[in-house]
């Protein structure tokens, strides 16, 4: 099992704000909820939001490198 495994990894820099928001304010609870988190009920919500962000905004993933590593935006750069 890969324990360093980033679910967000492959996220756009927009897309990891939105998710990372999302759980954020999911903790934001003085007391903190109790119960089961229901996951993909919140993943429903960052999909919707990140949709309705990309609309307003008309950001395209495929015109924006998926990250600010050089080496990363380079190879970007270099795709077919």
């Amino acid at each position: 099992m890969d324990f360093d495994y980033d679910p967000l990894s492959n996220l756009s820099e927009l897309d990891q704000l939105i998710y990372q928001g999302l759980g954020a304010a999911s903790m934001a609870w003085t007391p903190r909820p109790a119960g089961e988190f229901d996951s993909q009920l919140a993943k429903e919500i960052g999909e919707d939001l990140v949709a309705e962000v990309r609309r307003i905004t008309g950001y395209q993933m495929d015109l924006v490198p998926p990250s600010r590593d050089p080496d990363e935006v380079e190879a970007w750069l270099r795709r077919p």
